[in-house]
């Protein structure tokens, strides 16, 4: 097994999608998120362009295969492409 990258590398980016919908702590996107590569903890940014803006949120589970939760409410962001 390869571990987990702990360095704090800033190299690389898993865009997860564009969001569909927002709810309370559910975010949903347009596409399937649910086999993409990233872990429960990770935190949300948002990507426009080539403008990456931190969230702040943690990731806190999958809820279905094209939305997961995260650990506080998404309030203050727009419906944008997200990554990781």
């Amino acid at each position: 097994m390869i571990p987990r990258n702990e360095s704090g590398s800033t190299g690389h980016q898993i865009y997860l999608g564009k969001v569909e919908s927002i709810s309370g702590d559910k975010i949903t996107f347009t596409s399937p998120v649910n086999k993409l590569p990233f872990v429960i903890g990770d935190i949300l940014k948002t990507a426009v362009n080539s403008n990456l803006t931190g969230t702040g949120m943690e990731i806190s589970g999958i809820t279905d295969r094209k939305q997961f939760s995260v650990q506080q409410p998404y309030q203050t962001y727009p419906l944008e492409t997200m990554c990781l």
